[in-house]
Protein backbone atom coordinates (compact mmCIF):
# COMPACT_ATOMS: atom_id res chain seq x y z
CA UNK A 1 0.00 0.00 0.00
CA UNK A 2 1.40 3.42 -0.88
CA UNK A 3 0.02 6.76 -0.76
CA UNK A 4 1.35 10.48 -2.03
CA UNK A 5 2.34 12.95 0.58
CA UNK A 6 0.82 16.51 -0.51
CA UNK A 7 3.64 18.92 -2.13
CA UNK A 8 2.59 21.15 1.03
CA UNK A 9 2.96 17.95 3.69
CA UNK A 10 6.13 17.07 2.33
CA UNK A 11 7.79 20.83 2.28
CA UNK A 12 7.09 20.79 5.92
CA UNK A 13 8.36 17.05 6.82
CA UNK A 14 11.62 18.34 4.50
CA UNK A 15 12.04 21.48 6.85
CA UNK A 16 11.67 19.33 10.32
CA UNK A 17 13.79 16.92 9.22
CA UNK A 18 16.30 19.90 8.33
CA UNK A 19 15.83 21.33 11.76
CA UNK A 20 16.62 18.03 13.54
CA UNK A 21 19.70 17.53 11.09
CA UNK A 22 20.80 20.82 12.04
CA UNK A 23 20.26 20.83 15.93
CA UNK A 24 22.44 17.05 15.28
CA UNK A 25 25.10 20.08 13.91
CA UNK A 26 25.10 21.80 16.38
CA UNK A 27 26.07 19.29 19.23
CA UNK A 28 28.95 17.91 16.64
CA UNK A 29 30.13 21.54 16.28
CA UNK A 30 29.68 22.46 19.94
CA UNK A 31 27.47 25.03 19.69
CA UNK A 32 26.32 25.07 23.01
CA UNK A 33 28.20 28.26 23.92
CA UNK A 34 25.63 30.39 21.82
CA UNK A 35 22.80 27.51 20.66
CA UNK A 36 20.36 30.21 19.18
CA UNK A 37 22.89 31.56 16.75
CA UNK A 38 24.54 28.03 16.24
CA UNK A 39 21.28 26.89 15.32
CA UNK A 40 20.49 29.35 12.97
CA UNK A 41 23.39 28.55 11.30
CA UNK A 42 23.29 25.43 11.32
CA UNK A 43 19.74 25.63 9.55
CA UNK A 44 20.51 27.91 7.08
CA UNK A 45 23.12 25.71 6.34
CA UNK A 46 21.59 22.60 5.88
CA UNK A 47 18.74 24.31 3.81
CA UNK A 48 21.11 25.73 1.42
CA UNK A 49 23.11 22.00 1.40
CA UNK A 50 19.83 20.78 0.72
CA UNK A 51 18.94 23.05 -2.16
CA UNK A 52 22.43 22.73 -4.03
CA UNK A 53 21.95 18.77 -3.43
CA UNK A 54 18.46 18.69 -5.14
CA UNK A 55 20.31 20.79 -8.24
CA UNK A 56 22.79 18.71 -8.74
CA UNK A 57 20.75 15.51 -9.03
CA UNK A 58 17.84 17.04 -11.10
CA UNK A 59 20.83 18.59 -13.51
CA UNK A 60 22.82 15.30 -13.07
CA UNK A 61 26.00 18.03 -12.41
CA UNK A 62 28.12 14.84 -10.48
CA UNK A 63 30.63 12.43 -12.29
CA UNK A 64 30.60 8.57 -11.73
CA UNK A 65 33.60 6.73 -11.39
CA UNK A 66 34.15 3.40 -12.33
CA UNK A 67 36.36 1.39 -9.96
CA UNK A 68 37.67 -2.42 -11.03
CA UNK A 69 36.53 -5.24 -8.79
CA UNK A 70 39.13 -7.89 -9.38
CA UNK A 71 38.27 -11.86 -8.94
CA UNK A 72 41.56 -12.73 -7.11
CA UNK A 73 41.49 -16.25 -8.49
CA UNK A 74 42.02 -15.24 -12.20
CA UNK A 75 42.94 -11.45 -11.15
CA UNK A 76 40.36 -10.86 -14.27
CA UNK A 77 37.90 -7.97 -13.64
CA UNK A 78 34.63 -9.30 -12.42
CA UNK A 79 32.64 -6.01 -12.74
CA UNK A 80 33.08 -2.20 -11.97
CA UNK A 81 31.72 -0.21 -9.23
CA UNK A 82 29.60 2.79 -9.58
CA UNK A 83 31.26 5.99 -7.57
CA UNK A 84 29.72 8.92 -7.31
CA UNK A 85 32.11 12.50 -7.48
CA UNK A 86 30.93 16.06 -6.64
CA UNK A 87 33.39 18.12 -8.78
CA UNK A 88 36.25 18.69 -6.50
CA UNK A 89 35.04 17.81 -3.18
CA UNK A 90 35.53 14.17 -4.37
CA UNK A 91 33.25 11.66 -2.58
CA UNK A 92 29.90 12.37 -1.45
CA UNK A 93 29.44 11.10 2.15
CA UNK A 94 29.04 14.56 3.72
CA UNK A 95 26.05 15.07 1.68
CA UNK A 96 24.84 11.45 1.60
CA UNK A 97 24.46 11.52 4.75
CA UNK A 98 22.32 14.86 4.75
CA UNK A 99 20.18 13.16 1.68
CA UNK A 100 19.04 10.22 3.90
CA UNK A 101 18.43 12.45 6.40
CA UNK A 102 16.26 14.56 4.55
CA UNK A 103 14.56 12.04 2.54
CA UNK A 104 16.48 13.25 -0.50
CA UNK A 105 18.40 10.28 -1.28
CA UNK A 106 15.96 8.04 -3.35
CA UNK A 107 16.03 10.41 -6.72
CA UNK A 108 19.94 10.57 -6.07
CA UNK A 109 20.33 6.22 -6.36
CA UNK A 110 17.98 6.54 -9.71
CA UNK A 111 20.00 9.24 -11.14
CA UNK A 112 23.39 7.15 -10.55
CA UNK A 113 21.35 3.95 -11.85
CA UNK A 114 20.34 6.15 -15.27
CA UNK A 115 23.93 7.15 -15.52
CA UNK A 116 25.23 3.64 -15.45
CA UNK A 117 22.67 2.26 -17.53
CA UNK A 118 23.71 4.81 -20.07
CA UNK A 119 27.58 3.88 -19.24
CA UNK A 120 26.54 0.06 -20.22
CA UNK A 121 24.66 0.99 -23.62
CA UNK A 122 27.51 2.87 -25.42
CA UNK A 123 29.55 1.50 -27.75
CA UNK A 124 32.81 -0.80 -26.25
CA UNK A 125 31.07 -1.28 -23.02
CA UNK A 126 31.07 -5.06 -24.02
CA UNK A 127 29.57 -7.58 -21.58
CA UNK A 128 31.15 -6.51 -18.41
CA UNK A 129 29.12 -6.02 -14.80
CA UNK A 130 28.17 -2.87 -13.51
CA UNK A 131 27.67 -2.39 -9.16
CA UNK A 132 25.71 0.44 -8.15
CA UNK A 133 24.89 1.58 -4.36
CA UNK A 134 21.44 1.94 -3.02
CA UNK A 135 20.70 3.72 0.69
CA UNK A 136 18.76 1.61 2.64
CA UNK A 137 16.42 4.88 3.03
CA UNK A 138 15.78 3.77 -0.61
CA UNK A 139 14.18 0.65 0.20
CA UNK A 140 11.64 1.98 2.48
CA UNK A 141 8.74 1.73 0.17
CA UNK A 142 8.53 0.20 -3.34
CA UNK A 143 9.57 3.72 -5.75
CA UNK A 144 13.24 2.75 -6.30
CA UNK A 145 12.74 -0.89 -6.97
CA UNK A 146 9.84 0.08 -9.32
CA UNK A 147 11.88 2.85 -11.05
CA UNK A 148 14.89 0.39 -11.26
CA UNK A 149 12.63 -2.32 -13.10
CA UNK A 150 11.08 0.47 -15.22
CA UNK A 151 14.35 1.72 -16.85
CA UNK A 152 15.53 -1.85 -17.79
CA UNK A 153 12.23 -2.86 -18.85
CA UNK A 154 12.85 -5.12 -22.25
CA UNK A 155 16.44 -5.48 -21.22
CA UNK A 156 17.44 -8.67 -19.85
CA UNK A 157 20.79 -9.08 -20.59
CA UNK A 158 21.08 -5.16 -18.56
CA UNK A 159 19.47 -7.00 -16.09
CA UNK A 160 21.97 -9.56 -15.68
CA UNK A 161 25.06 -7.50 -15.78
CA UNK A 162 24.10 -5.36 -12.80
CA UNK A 163 24.35 -5.39 -9.26
CA UNK A 164 22.64 -3.42 -6.36
CA UNK A 165 24.90 -3.02 -3.30
CA UNK A 166 22.46 -2.23 -0.22
CA UNK A 167 24.88 0.04 1.77
CA UNK A 168 24.67 0.58 5.41
CA UNK A 169 24.88 3.96 5.91
CA UNK A 170 21.32 4.59 6.63
CA UNK A 171 19.75 1.64 8.26
CA UNK A 172 16.55 0.06 6.64
CA UNK A 173 13.77 1.00 9.05
CA UNK A 174 11.40 -2.31 7.63
CA UNK A 175 14.25 -5.32 6.70
CA UNK A 176 11.40 -8.15 5.81
CA UNK A 177 9.68 -5.37 3.48
CA UNK A 178 12.89 -4.22 2.18
CA UNK A 179 13.96 -8.28 1.57
CA UNK A 180 10.64 -8.44 -0.29
CA UNK A 181 11.80 -5.39 -2.69
CA UNK A 182 15.36 -7.08 -3.05
CA UNK A 183 13.99 -10.04 -3.70
CA UNK A 184 11.85 -8.23 -6.98
CA UNK A 185 15.06 -7.43 -7.93
CA UNK A 186 16.54 -10.35 -8.47
CA UNK A 187 13.70 -12.62 -9.89
CA UNK A 188 14.46 -10.39 -12.81
CA UNK A 189 18.20 -11.34 -12.39
CA UNK A 190 19.62 -8.32 -10.89
CA UNK A 191 22.12 -9.34 -8.51
CA UNK A 192 22.11 -8.04 -5.08
CA UNK A 193 24.77 -7.38 -2.74
CA UNK A 194 25.57 -6.16 0.92
CA UNK A 195 28.16 -3.28 0.49
CA UNK A 196 30.63 -3.20 3.44
CA UNK A 197 29.20 -5.40 5.90
CA UNK A 198 30.76 -4.17 9.63
CA UNK A 199 30.97 -0.52 8.80
CA UNK A 200 27.27 -0.12 9.96
CA UNK A 201 25.53 -0.71 12.91
CA UNK A 202 22.65 -3.02 11.18
CA UNK A 203 25.31 -5.65 9.66
CA UNK A 204 24.31 -8.62 11.24
CA UNK A 205 20.65 -7.90 11.15
CA UNK A 206 21.18 -7.46 7.18
CA UNK A 207 23.36 -10.73 6.85
CA UNK A 208 20.72 -12.94 8.74
CA UNK A 209 17.35 -11.33 7.01
CA UNK A 210 18.20 -10.03 3.59
CA UNK A 211 18.41 -13.00 1.21
CA UNK A 212 21.28 -12.04 -1.24
CA UNK A 213 23.86 -12.88 -3.69
CA UNK A 214 27.19 -11.72 -2.39
CA UNK A 215 28.56 -9.84 0.95
CA UNK A 216 31.42 -7.50 0.38
CA UNK A 217 33.27 -7.29 4.04
CA UNK A 218 34.98 -3.86 5.27
CA UNK A 219 38.34 -3.62 5.16
CA UNK A 220 38.59 -2.98 8.71
CA UNK A 221 37.15 -6.27 9.71
CA UNK A 222 39.80 -8.36 7.83
CA UNK A 223 42.23 -6.06 9.56
CA UNK A 224 40.99 -7.00 12.71
CA UNK A 225 40.97 -10.67 12.26
CA UNK A 226 44.85 -10.57 11.66
CA UNK A 227 45.10 -8.27 14.38
CA UNK A 228 42.64 -9.31 17.05
CA UNK A 229 42.39 -13.01 18.38
CA UNK A 230 39.26 -12.37 19.67
CA UNK A 231 37.68 -11.54 16.38
CA UNK A 232 38.37 -15.13 15.03
CA UNK A 233 36.02 -16.44 17.94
Amino acid sequence: FRFALPKQHRERLCVLRAMRFAIEGCLKDDGLANPQIAFSDSLNRTLRDAETFRNVVKTREFQVHYQPIVQLSSRAVHHFEALARFGSNGGPAGAIRMAEELDLIESFDLAVAEKVLKRMRQPGAGLLKMAINVSGSSLGDDAYVENLLRMTAGAPEERRRLIVEVTETSALADIEAADRRLAGLRETGIKVCIDDFGAGAASFDYLRKLSVDAVKIDGAIVKDVETDERSTT
